[in-house]
């Protein structure tokens, strides 16, 4: 019930923004002159499409259909598909709708529980839909989460969700808002989660300003926020597949603009960090964090942090993009332990109209004047077609393990202990490439090369 609560809510919370939204542009009647923008080409709106077919040998057909739209502030593309079997002795040809076809209800469901699984059901034929940009007024992306920053990173950081197959459709959703929408001023609200239906992460961040008042004060623009983070899924249950994600974090934290410009920002930010006890680990932890953040309207986003545990066991990077892979071991072996700290820094691109997001992290923790546990992180997804490319996911992964005494710069440009994931659609007329790639090198930069492709024809 209470995942249906919340799903009303966010939707709730939606429409009445769309609402104050459209009630705040200019009456009919009124004379406006539109903006100049010299040197950048007005963008229009389109419509873009994929058709593929497979078959095999044994008879059997698949076609998918993916076409993208793109409508002012509004861009979404769907995930359309329809298999059979044909047979030549006979010959016959029969369609498999059990995909598109709503289960019959049973006695013991309710109505509402019946409504939420068809909803369930006909969301995996949407990849995506989009509404305006990240810092404006309204945000709300629906589709698998790509680069999430949850305010200055204290508990979301560059999150890419590699929780489900990388071609595969998610229900995720990111949705911010402005208070002045909802006729708050000074405050805003930020809800995500990797999926409306089962998530494995829900987290939401409220924030204000409580000095605006005073505009002419250098704290006018200080922003006070509280952010929560849990796993709603995972179970207390003892030796549960799960338990060790059984965390929930809390935030506070206070962010004082060092700058502010119609297209840049930068804040100064400290944030007081807290998890509670957990199935496998009955200690809560706490820890402090320090740094700058920034972004360039939605377009560029960075941030640089210190990180002190302070109190009991405390993981840092708790909720790190494929959080939902890690074993208990992974998890005990990550610990930040007190009298070390940790340094990181990240910076990230959105091309939004592109549907291509990028994200590089560095990462070190710090103690008895040695730098250890280097680490560097990329990550980009392409989710609409740009040029050749329909759809890709790049993960690539430096460790630096104390056994090899690499220095960090000289690292970057060995393959030692590296790990690159790749998965990708290539579309070459009249043919698409489905490619899928691993590649692991260990301390001698000797690798494992794991190749998966298939061929499609490509009929749109």
């Amino acid at each position: 019930m209470s995942k249906r609560i919340s799903v009303f809510l966010v939707i709730l919370l939606v429409v009445l923004s769309l609402l104050s939204a459209e009630e705040s542009q200019p009456a009919q009647g009124t004379i406006q002159t539109p903006p100049v923008n010299l040197g950048q080409a007005q963008l229009e709106d389109t419509v873009g499409s994929l058709l593929e077919g497979t078959a095999t040998s044994d008879g059997f057909f698949s076609l998918s259909f993916a076409p993208d739209f793109t409508f002012g502030k509004l861009s979404f593309q769907l995930a359309l598909k329809l298999q059979g079997q044909a047979t030549n002795n006979p010959v016959d040809l029969s369609f498999d709708f059990s995909d598109w076809a709503l289960r019959p209800k049973t006695a013991e469901e309710t109505t509402a529980d019946y409504l939420f699984a068809a909803l369930a059901q006909y969301s995996s034929f949407i990849r995506y839909i989009q509404w305006g940009e990240r810092y404006e007024d309204i945000y709300i992306r629906y589709g698998k989460l790509a680069g999430i920053t949850l305010g200055d990173g204290a508990i979301l950081n560059g999150f890419f969700d590699w929780g489900v197959d990388s071609h595969a459709t998610r229900p995720g959703l990111d949705v911010a808002i402005d208070g002045n929408l909802l006729h708050i001023p000074n405050a805003g609200f930020e809800f995500v989660t990797n999926d409306l239906f089962e998530p494995t992460l829900s987290a939401w961040r409220v924030y204000a300003r409580p000095f605006y008042p005073y505009e002419n004060s250098f704290f006018a623009n200080m922003e006070v926020g509280v952010s929560y983070a849990e796993n709603p899924s995972a179970s207390f249950a003892e030796g549960s597949d799960d338990s060790h994600h059984t965390r929930k974090l809390i935030a506070i934290d206070l962010g004082i603009p060092l700058l502010k410009r119609e297209f840049f920002n930068l804040a100064f930010f400290s944030d007081l960090l807290v998890q509670t006890p957990g199935a496998n680990t009955p200690a809560p932890g706490i820890a402090t964090r320090y740094g700058i953040w920034g972004h360039s309207k939605s377009f560029f986003i960075f941030n640089t942090s210190l990180t002190i545990p302070s109190f009991g066991t405390y993981y840092p990077d708790y909720f790190d993009s494929g959080f939902e892979a890690l074993t208990a071991e992974d998890r005990e072996n990550s610990v930040l332990e007190i009298g070390s700290m940790r340094i990181d820094a990240l910076a990230g691109l959105n091309f939004t109209r592109l549907g291509a997001y990028l994200r590089a992290n560095i990462r070190s923790d710090y103690s008895d004047g040695n730098f250890f546990n280097y680490k560097f992180l990329a990550n980009a997804r392409i989710d609409k077609r740009l040029f050749n490319i329909v759809s890709l996911d790049l993960s690539y992964e430096k460790l630096y393990p104390t056994s090899t005494d690499e220095a960090f710069f000289e690292g970057l440009s060995t393959l030692r202990n590296v790990d690159i994931e790749a998965s990708a659609i290539i579309k070459v007329k009249p043919y698409s490439f489905t490619i899928g790639l691993s590649m692991i090198f260990d301390e001698q930069a000797k690798s494992t090369l794991v190749v998966d492709t298939a061929v499609r024809i490509a009929i749109l």
